[in-house]
């Protein structure tokens, strides 16, 4: 057995290109930090409402065009310039 090489997997899927928008993102941490700072303001009633129904919560947790604004507005906040093109890219 040879070291240094790691586990070839027997399939490799390559993913699409990234915007550079999503890039900024993902390089800053940007979708975990605004995460965890959505959940200190609003994880109590999160609580409440799924309690530990992970199910309910799949099915009924909604993320909102208010939401999306203020991720785009935490990004701003953290020198990410927003890209109205890259952001409506699927």
């Amino acid at each position: 057995m040879y070291g240094g090489g790691g586990i070839t997997p027997d399939y490799i899927i390559k993913l699409g290109s990234l915007s550079s928008y999503t890039q900024n993102l993902l390089r800053k941490n940007l979708f975990y930090t605004y995460i965890l700072s959505y959940l200190d303001k609003n994880g109590e009633s999160i609580k409440k409402k799924f309690n530990d129904n992970l199910p309910l919560f799949e099915k009924d947790f909604k993320v909102s065009e208010t939401m999306l604004n203020s991720f785009n507005d935490y990004a701003r906040s953290k020198d990410v310039t927003f890209v109205q093109e890259e952001y409506e890219k699927r």
